[in-house]
This record gives structure tokens, sequence and C-alpha cells, in this order.
């Protein structure tokens, strides 16, 4: 659908009569998260999701043909949510929300991805997910640096 953000995942064209990911509203683009990578508008302050206190930060796409509404959990800098919104409308068009975590060699990967509209929902689940560490520590000590 054009709209991919900086996802280098190029979206292949439906043969006649098959369905897209376009077709159900899914890009490749929002399973790698690189909405994350848009302009960021405004920090919209605090709320919950489920359990997890959260900051809502409002994202535009370089091109402003729409933005996003991110939940970031505060204890886990993470995304947990995502609602999308074309640049004229205050609705939600397709939501996003990291439905589920898995336990990897001591680091949170997903498992499971909703992705709805208000048409239709799915779930995406990862199955035999496997980490590969090149050393020891999976993350780097200078990932977070602090100014």
């Amino acid at each position: 659908d054009k709209a991919e953000g900086t996802s280098v995942i190029p979206q292949k064209e439906a043969v006649e009569g098959d369905t897209s990911l376009a077709d159900v509203g899914i890009r490749p683009s929002d399973i790698t998260l690189s909405f994350l990578y848009w302009d960021f508008v405004a920090d919209r302050g605090e709320d919950r999701l489920k359990t997890q206190p959260c900051r809502i930060i409002e994202l535009q796409h370089p091109g402003g043909q729409e933005k996003a509404r991110v939940w970031v959990s505060i204890k886990h800098q993470f995304p947990l949510q995502v609602q999308w919104y074309t640049a004229d409308s205050d609705k939600p068009y397709r939501e996003l929300e990291i439905s589920k975590l898995k336990k990897v060699n001591e680091v949170w990967i997903i498992s499971q991805v909703k992705i709805s509209n208000p048409g239709w929902k799915t779930a995406i689940k990862f199955k035999d997910i496997e980490l590969y560490m090149a050393n020891e520590d999976p993350i780097p000590d200078d990932l977070f640096l602090e100014d």
C-alpha cells in the first residue's frame, strides 16, 4: 500500500484472485516496528495499558499521510500497542497489540502480535523462536547511554 515507512521489506503485488497482506491491512513494517522511526510529534502523557503504566507518544509518517500513537511501557521501554490514524482523522483505522512475549536466553522476544481494524482482526504467532548470541551477554553495555 506504499505507506510502509522505513521498512526495506518489499511488499509484492497480489496475483489476480489472491489476497495480499495489504488487502487485510497488514504491512511488513508492522512486524518490524519501523513506525518507531517516524517523526516525533508529541508526548501525550501517561496511561495504563492493561496493568502496564505507559507513555503515549505520537509519531508522523515522513510523507505526512498518517500518524501513529504508540503506548510504550515505562518499565520496559518497549512499545505494547500502536494505533494508526489518517492525517485528517482522530479515529484510529488500524491497531497493533504486542499480545505475548517469550523469554529466550534472558531476552524477551515478541511471540504474538494482534492486528485489527473495524472490519477484521488477526493474530500472528511466532513459533520455534530462537535467539543467536555472539557472546554470553545478549545486551551490549552501551545500548542505553544516559546523558
